[in-house]
């Protein structure tokens, strides 16, 4: 019998970083989760004229930390990375490179 496969998908991105969870068994493709894992919106605070953004290391550590809680509820046996296109900002291309 075809033990199937577990599959993460996961589209890249310093606010939102998503994922999708599916699963392979023979022909038949199962939706098992998918969802968000946000950071800092970074944009100014208005009315207090703070700013609200995290250094770029916290960022991308909520991202680990969250695809790591991803991985351990799901424990997909495949994964697969959206490639990253040009952004109109090369500046947000190579953040997003990090």
């Amino acid at each position: 019998m075809d033990p199937g496969l577990r599959i993460l998908g996961i589209d890249p991105g310093l606010r939102l970083t998503g994922f999708g969870v599916i699963e392979k068994v023979g022909e038949k493709i199962t939706y098992i989760a998918s969802g968000t894992i946000k950071t800092a919106s970074g944009k100014k605070n208005k009315i207090e004229g703070e700013d609200d953004r995290e250094e770029l290391p916290a960022r991308l550590k909520i991202i680990l930390d969250g695809l790591f809680e991803v991985i351990d509820t799901y424990q997909p046996t495949q994964a697969a990375v959206e490639k990253v296109f040009v952004n109109v900002n090369p500046q947000s291309t190579l953040l997003l490179g990090q």
